[in-house]
């Protein structure tokens, strides 16, 4: 159950008492769709909690706890800030189950989650963030060709007060939700736009891993480059950069070596 009382699902494979691994997906996505559980579960200095946000799918509903109003989640609807509540309550549910140091791994717009959850709470149970292709949402929208066209109309639906409501031209998405990633004063848009600030990543100190794969799709530059952005931003006290050659967005094909190097850096970074 989230902070605001939204209740959530997830699953957990216990390999290790103290320590967890919570997984959260990116757009589209859900706790139970993704190969790379499998081999998460397979890293045995830990358990893995892996878990739905709010953001879950592209479009799905739900009702808060007690109560009869079904509203809509997804990741068309969803707003984003509020994902800091699904990250703390999974950390809480774990925490009561014994769990006591928790590792966020964040895939797609999952990075921009954990980190933005990190940037807020600074929460000391969360030793490391692992961020599985952290891309560029901004950029790569701002670059689009009909960017202006579908921010004007995003826009004009929300002063009509349509905000909230998907819409097919959009994509499915709702106003409030392309907003979120096509305007820099939006923290998602803003947290990793590479030829921005990065100002809520620099302030981020506990141990961060970033992984791209050589093939990333979603991607403007070489991604090295986006790497040694995030070297020369970072403040944390202990980062770590790999490229997996021949890996895409989503790393499926080359899921063990991902996974492997990986674990190979958690063993040092959380003890």
């Amino acid at each position: 159950m989230a902070e605001d009382k939204l209740p959530l699902h997830g699953f957990l494979v216990r390999n290790n008492p103290k320590r967890c691994i919570i997984n959260i997906h990116g757009m589209g996505g859900n706790f139970y769709s993704s190969p790379r559980i499998k081999y998460l579960a397979q890293l045995k200095r830990f358990s893995v909690f892996s878990m739905n946000t709010r953001g879950h799918d592209e479009i799905s509903s739900t009702r808060k706890a007690n109560g009869r109003k079904w509203i809509y989640t997804g990741t068309g609807t969803e707003k984003f800030e509020e994902c800091v509540y699904d990250i703390k309550a999974a950390i809480n549910v774990l925490w009561g189950m014994g769990f006591r140091s928790f590792v966020l791994m964040g895939h797609s717009t999952g990075c921009q989650k954990i980190s933005y959850y990190q940037y807020k709470r600074n929460d000391k149970r969360v030793k490391a963030l692992v961020l599985l292709g952290p891309a560029d949402d901004y950029g790569l929208r701002k670059a689009e060709k009909n960017f202006k066209e579908t921010v004007a109309l995003a826009n004009r639906l929300e002063k009509a007060g349509k905000g909230s409501v998907p819409v097919a031209e959009l994509g499915f998405f709702s106003p409030r939700r392309i907003m979120s990633v096509s305007d820099t004063r939006n923290a998602e848009s803003r947290i990793f736009y590479y030829d921005g600030k990065l100002s809520e990543f620099s302030r981020i100190k506990t141990p961060i891993c970033a992984v791209f794969g050589s093939g990333e799709e979603y991607k403007d530059r070489p991604v090295s480059k986006y790497l040694d952005i995030l070297s020369r931003k970072t403040n944390s006290k202990n980062y770590k950069s790999i490229i997996i050659y021949g890996a895409d967005h989503s790393f499926r094909g080359h899921e063990h070596e991902t996974f492997s190097a990986i674990g190979k850096w958690l063993e040092e970074a959380v003890k």
